[in-house]
């Protein structure tokens, strides 16, 4: 995708984003999962095993 496409469809999924508004968390180490870029691929591992991995925290 060209810069200028992605910039477009960023200001139409989520305005707040394409216009730099974004936390950076510097510090931060989440509980529930892990993340880590390889290569320009990014992976999340969910750790909740107690309750089986789930994508939202109600379950």
């Amino acid at each position: 995708m060209n810069s200028a496409l992605t910039k477009a469809l960023a200001k139409l999924l989520d305005p707040s984003l394409a216009a730099g508004n974004r936390t950076i968390m510097v510090g931060h180490e989440a509980q529930h999962f892990g993340w880590a870029v390889q290569d320009r691929v990014g992976v999340i591992t969910l750790n909740r095993p107690e309750r089986k991995n789930p994508l939202t925290f109600a379950s």
